[in-house]
């Protein structure tokens, strides 16, 4: 986003919806939007959420890496929360 430096937020945080048609991706810096993508979902959630996300980070110089938490909703009601440096943790409706 014109005029943020990520490299000065506290806490940069992301979310990835993946929906039955569309997939969304959103990159917060401390508790702002600051990059986002929508897409068509394809045949396979875990890819879709992988090209929503780097579509996201596209252009921002930031990296997977970087980020302290990712929650991710599919379609199915399922969430996962990421945390960095940890494994995936899968929870239900």
């Amino acid at each position: 986003m014109p005029g943020k430096d990520w490299k000065d937020a506290k806490a940069i945080t992301a979310g990835v919806d993946i929906g039955s048609v569309s997939s969304k991706a959103v990159i917060m810096t401390d508790g702002e939007l600051y990059a986002y993508s929508i897409m068509r979902t394809g045949s396979s959630s875990p890819d879709s959420a992988q090209k929503a996300m780097d579509r996201a980070l596209e252009g921002t110089g930031m990296k997977l890496d970087h980020i302290l938490y990712t929650v991710g909703t599919l379609w199915t009601g399922e969430c996962s929360i990421r945390q960095q440096g940890n494994h995936r943790d899968r929870l239900s409706r």
